[in-house]
């Protein structure tokens, strides 16, 4: 009995693992903009919004989503790696967005 008990133990732990890596893959995003100036800030949200349209459509029927940003790389100019997409905007040497 006392094996059973920790045989179910062992599998709700393996259980709690998998369903924190799964929540862990979520795809990210980071987008820095040219300047701090007011409308390079606003360029970098306006681009925020399209991407977020775009990645909705990118992963619809897809099994996983980490290929479809790293397929559509050149759509933004940007670059994916480590689960992050970045979006550097200009120089990159204003705000950033995540």
């Amino acid at each position: 009995m006392n094996n059973l008990k920790k045989l179910i133990f062992i599998i709700l732990v393996c259980m709690l693992c998998v369903s924190v890596e799964a929540k862990s893959q979520n795809p990210k995003y980071k987008i820095i903009s040219n300047s701090y100036k007011q409308e390079d800030i606003n360029e970098m949200y306006e681009i925020k919004n399209e991407l977020l349209i775009d990645y909705k459509e990118w992963v619809k029927g897809v099994d996983n989503p980490d290929q479809a940003l790293a397929d559509h790389q050149d759509d933004y100019h940007a670059t994916f790696k480590q689960g992050v997409y970045t979006i550097i905007l200009g120089d990159g040497l204003g705000k950033s967005l995540t």
